[in-house]
């Protein structure tokens, strides 16, 4: 792996935690955005919604 392959690499790691943040910040999706950023950003979403979804399952 070369030096431009590690710096994509962090990019796209940068653009998924800034997705998940900004999932957590209320910033809508948005399709604009970069494949890494969306992957981050539906994340957060889907956790989120297997979190509420243990709340309300009651035994």
């Amino acid at each position: 792996m070369d030096a431009d392959d590690l710096c994509l690499k962090d990019e796209e790691c940068a653009d998924y935690e800034i997705g998940v943040e900004d999932h957590l910040l209320g910033v809508p999706f948005a399709d604009e955005r970069s494949d890494a950023w969306k992957r981050g950003w539906n994340a957060a979403k889907h956790d989120i919604e297997l979190e509420n979804a243990d709340e309300e399952i009651e035994f």
